[in-house]
């Protein structure tokens, strides 16, 4: 739904995202993307993201698109209540590395009686119906309404359906389903000053038994008249939780060891015309935290935007003689 949702024509980008790279063979994202604005209610773009998950290296790559439709309420529908509607659709491709993964009947009980055996990869897995690869389609929709966009207060909801086909998903060629995932979203565009906004913020997301919930604030300046090529600034800070782990461990009190706290993140960035620079840091502050050093982590992200070259009509009030 956030589809072409700017103050611009086009624009495109791309994210790197390191996770626990203490971890041996951790977790990594790469995302690319295009979207630009087609006419007056409509938006289009295209994402390519790959993901390499694990010591096993489970390869993941996913082209989307998506298009959004757009619909004004109010006097002055221009800048007033505006509803978006999001429509993704995509293909999903997976790959494992066989190689990499152990399975029950490669345990060699006789090897090594001392130490009561290990595993062999040199032994039959014994897996017959196993696939080294899958594809699958993927549907995904998604609405945003803000209230007021032109105000000096303009908050906006979100809520998204991920996976609404339950595409199967099992690499044994299984008839296992994806379940659908529910993302809702609520944030608060303030305008402080002129050149000054502050944007609090709220997301959450259950996927099956998952859930996570993000909470943060951004604070974001623009500088029209810096004589620099600097011309913004933004900075926040937000906090990762899981509420589902907490209660699943069966503990009254809500702690770090009941799981409900992940990580805080900080997150910075600088705009310089059309292009935007941005960086965070994932702190970990989960019992997780032993195997990572309390070291989440970085995401770097660039984006470069095309300024609008539509027209905006301006009601200048004058006396009639």
């Amino acid at each position: 739904a956030h589809t072409g949702d700017y103050d611009g024509d086009w624009k495109f980008g791309g994210l790197y995202r390191s996770q626990w790279p203490s971890i041996e063979k951790a977790f990594s994202s790469s995302t690319a993307f295009y979207d630009q604005q087609i006419g007056d209610k409509l938006s289009g773009g295209i994402v390519l993201i790959n993901d390499q998950a694990g010591i096993v290296r489970l390869n993941t790559n996913k082209l989307y698109l998506s298009g959004a439709y757009r619909m004004s309420f109010g006097a002055d529908k221009e800048d007033n209540n505006s509803l978006r509607l999001g429509l993704q659709l995509g293909g999903v491709y997976k790959n494992v590395d066989p190689n990499s993964l152990s399975f029950p009947g490669q345990f060699d009980a006789n090897a090594n009686s001392d130490l009561g055996g290990y595993f062999n990869p040199a032994l039959d897995n014994e897996e017959t119906g196993l696939n080294n690869s899958l594809f699958y389609m993927d549907i995904n929709i998604g609405a945003n309404f803000r209230f007021n966009k032109s105000g000096k207060v303009s908050p906006a909801i979100g809520l998204a359906v991920l996976h609404v086909n339950n595409p199967k998903d099992s690499f044994l060629g299984a008839k296992e389903k994806l379940p659908q995932r529910y993302v809702a979203d609520i944030g608060l565009h303030w305008k402080l000053k002129e050149q000054a906004w502050l944007y609090p913020y709220a997301m959450t997301t259950f996927h099956a038994k998952a859930n996570e919930t993000l909470l943060g604030v951004d604070l974001i300046l623009s500088f029209y008249e810096n004589p620099t090529t600097l011309t913004g600034f933004f900075l926040g800070i937000a906090s990762r939780s899981n509420l589902t782990r907490a209660f699943q461990d069966n503990t009254t009190e809500l702690s770090n060891d009941a799981g409900l706290q992940d990580a805080f993140i900080a997150k910075f960035g600088v705009e310089m015309g059309n292009i935007r620079l941005g960086f965070s840091y994932d702190q970990n502050v989960s019992t997780f935290q032993t195997a990572t050093d309390g070291f989440g982590a970085v995401e770097l992200s660039l984006i470069y935007m095309a300024k609008t070259t539509k027209l905006r009509e301006i009601q200048v009030p004058c006396d009639r003689f």
